[in-house]
């Protein structure tokens, strides 16, 4: 994947699903969460299940927490949310 400071939104754009999402997991919360309300697109690809393992992965990392339910996305989020004073 190229460095995030080589992607103008154009070139994002051109990326698949999976590869926008590994960029996505190199971002903060608070850019995750701003990057995915951009468009319905970025919210359904932030949202697919398919991704659950790697938001849950995400929350270990960041939470020390071991979240095994559906909605992993929502759940970074929201513990994104209560944890930082970004928001």
């Amino acid at each position: 994947l190229p460095p995030l400071t080589a992607l103008s939104p154009s070139s994002f754009e051109k990326l698949n699903s999976d590869e926008k999402i590994l960029i996505l997991l190199r971002l903060s919360g608070k850019e995750i969460f701003q990057v995915c309300q951009t468009s319905k697109n970025m919210r359904k690809i932030c949202e697919d299940p398919r991704y659950d393992s790697l938001w849950r992965k995400k929350i270990m990392e960041e939470f020390s927490i071991n979240y095994q339910d559906k909605g992993a996305f929502k759940k970074y989020v929201n513990l994104a949310t209560l944890y930082s004073q970004e928001f």
